[in-house]
């Protein structure tokens, strides 16, 4: 007996719907099929949406040459938004460097790590040695 097909295609390129209704993003990410709901049964509202999900599906302009965590810290730290203050972005500045000073104090040196390799251990003993860490003079 032959299953009923449970996505079918629409007029877009990269968008599917479901045979509930819903419609789906649908890209191949490093060799793997992702997809991701748009949540909406309106073929309009999926269309507009689709582009969005598909950013977030192939993840951010970086995603294949991830850096250390302090490259990170820094980056966002450094970057331009112009609905954040100056004195905003100066505060950033100073936390993301305290942040990875406190990081050299560790065993580990959670901030020269790649991404991929941080574990929720680690994370939380940085947080751990932040809160009880005093800047040197």
């Amino acid at each position: 007996m032959q299953q009923k097909a449970q996505v079918s295609r629409s007029k877009v390129e990269n968008l599917f719907r479901h045979r509930g209704g819903n419609f789906y993003a649908v890209c191949k990410v490093d060799g793997k099929v992702r997809r991701r709901c748009v949540e909406t049964d309106d073929y309009n509202t999926a269309k507009g949406r689709l582009t969005n999900s598909l950013a977030d599906l192939r993840g951010s302009v970086n995603a294949k040459h991830p850096g250390t965590i302090a490259e990170a810290i820094t980056t966002e730290a450094e970057r331009k938004d112009p609905s954040i203050k100056e004195s905003t972005q100066q505060y950033y500045q100073q936390i993301a460097g305290s942040l990875i000073q406190t990081s050299d104090t560790l065993p580990t040196q959670s901030a020269d790590k790649k991404l991929s390799k941080v574990t929720p251990s680690d994370l939380r003993a940085w947080k751990d040695a932040h809160a009880d860490w005093k800047p040197l003079d």
